[in-house]
């Protein structure tokens, strides 16, 4: 499915509540919420919108000083196994990475297993787990991290305060 993912804009919210509520009925952000989540600077909050500008998923992260934190990841039912989510997350680690995020966590349900195979495809690890996180129906959290690899340097491009070439 080919989707355009692009920041999300107030005149969507509506579409957005909608699959929030189709894709996880019991956790869905209210619309008010999610207004709120635009508003924030904090807030990294983008969609995938599929031919015609139809909004067919949605990811929203926090990243601040540094961390960052998968808040929800949504898409519709029609538009799933069709690679929209993978799109999703890669498009938020690309700009977790711009504003300098270190590390990213995430809680998914630890019977979700699609969501967990893409997680983990995308470098995420597991590191805990929280029992009973999940009501309706009730089940753990499986807690995972992803570290982005850092950038390397050449020896000769690394410069010690002042200016001067490290050796």
């Amino acid at each position: 499915m080919s989707v355009t993912i692009a920041p999300a804009v107030a005149e969507q919210l509506g579409e957005i509540a909608a699959i929030e509520c189709a894709a996880l009925p019991a956790e869905a952000w209210s619309k008010q919420q999610l207004a709120n989540a635009l508003c924030d600077q904090q807030q990294l909050f983008l969609v995938a919108c599929a031919g015609g500008g139809t909004v067919v998923g949605h990811i929203l992260c926090r990243v601040v000083c540094g961390d960052g934190e998968l808040l929800s990841l949504a898409v519709s039912p029609a538009a799933r196994r069709r690679g929209v989510g993978r799109a999703l997350l890669q498009a938020a680690q690309k700009e977790a990475l711009r504003r300098d995020c270190t590390a990213m966590g995430l809680e998914v349900r630890a019977q979700n297993r699609a969501a967990i195979a893409l997680y983990r495809d995308q470098g995420f690890i597991p590191v805990g787990r929280r029992r009973g996180f999940y009501r309706a129906p009730i089940d753990d959290a499986l807690v995972m991290l992803w570290q982005p690899p850092r950038p390397t340097q050449d020896r000769s491009e690394r410069t010690a305060v002042g200016g001067e070439i490290e050796i």
